[in-house]
């Protein structure tokens, strides 16, 4: 008769830390399938919120990732605070407005090299205008 199948999570001994790794099969092949330096919990666990003490399974807050970071306990996960994120979002914004800039200065460069009348005057606005958003991304990054 074959063993009933389960799933066990995998977990070092030493912190109690799930490493998210899982064996789903039968327990006669849960030895050959556990990782070197782990043992085995029955049941699927979350590494990022739970941990093995004391042979149990109990609730795990990681360390906080940075101060840019604030634990959901609806999630149970550390998320970027909402002044971060505003932060993030600008600061990707920027760096897209620099891409495109980038891009426009490429006909500008043509247009220097050809000769044409106000490409180097087009090609100095681009240029200044994407110097003021590094000094923007500059002050954004510095500004936590």
């Amino acid at each position: 008769m074959m063993d009933k199948s389960s799933i066990w999570s995998f977990y070092d001994p030493a912190t109690g830390a799930f490493t998210g790794r899982t064996f789903a099969g039968p327990e006669s092949l849960l030895s050959c399938n556990t990782p070197d330096g782990c043992s085995a919990m029955e049941g699927h666990h979350d590494h990022l919120s739970k941990r093995v003490e004391s042979d149990a399974v109990v609730e795990y807050q990681p360390q906080q990732p940075s101060v840019d970071h604030e634990w959901d306990a609806e999630t149970k996960r550390w998320q970027l605070t909402v002044a971060a994120h505003a932060r993030e979002q600008n600061r990707l914004m920027i760096l897209a407005k620099i891409a495109a800039l980038d891009s426009q200065s490429i006909r500008a460069v043509r247009e220097a090299l050809l000769g044409l009348p106000g490409a180097r005057d087009r090609l100095a606005e681009i240029d200044a205008e994407a110097i003021a958003l590094r000094a923007n991304l500059s002050l954004l990054d510095s500004s936590h």
